[in-house]
């Protein structure tokens, strides 16, 4: 019996080494804007005046994030607030996620660092978008930024789903092995 329990205590262990880790990946959702697409202010201070979203539905929920990247490309942004433009990235719920930075005809790329713990709690509640809301913070209305490109990367650990051929075939091998073995003593 004790021969029995270390065989299989040696094969669990051979199985387990052989067995594939858990291994970093990035997950990413771009979203190409036609045209470019031109967002206009219509509202004054501090409200959303255009939201769009980046799919998260094939992101696995259980999967333990390292980071959040959320990178933007536009032109046509001044930047020269209190007067002129001052264009922010938040969340719905108005959390801010960066500030615009100015921006030419050909274009420019901000790109934020997002809080894990944000993502986190988007994909607890069931979440399956990341919804973005582009404001324009001065009083005045009318300003115009234009949207290129926008891309949301995630980096997180992949844990495979099912064993590797070769974890399996130890493992029914063992079994195999242990019933043949029991059955051997039996005979004796």
């Amino acid at each position: 019996m004790n021969r029995t329990l270390t065989l299989a205590a040696l094969l669990a262990a051979v199985a387990l080494a052989t067995s594939t880790p858990a291994y970093a990946v990035t997950f990413f959702d771009a979203l190409d804007f036609s045209g470019p697409l031109v967002v206009t202010d219509t509202l004054s201070g501090n409200q959303i005046n255009y939201t769009y979203a980046h799919d998260l539905t094939a992101f696995p929920q259980a999967a333990k994030i390292h980071s959040v990247e959320l990178s933007l490309t536009h032109k046509g942004n001044l930047n020269e607030g209190p007067t002129r433009e001052i264009w922010i990235a938040t969340t719905p719920s108005g959390t801010l996620l960066g500030t615009l930075l100015e921006s030419d005809a050909a274009g420019r790329t901000d790109t934020w660092s997002l809080d894990v713990g944000l993502l986190k709690t988007l994909l607890e509640s069931g979440s399956e978008s990341f919804l973005v809301g582009l404001s324009e913070q001065t009083a005045f209305n009318s300003e115009k930024i234009e949207l290129i490109r926008s891309r949301l990367d995630i980096d997180y650990d992949k844990i495979p789903q099912t064993p590797e051929a070769g974890t399996l075939a130890l493992m029914l091998g063992g079994l195999a092995a242990m019933r043949v073995r029991r059955r051997l003593s039996k005979t004796n």
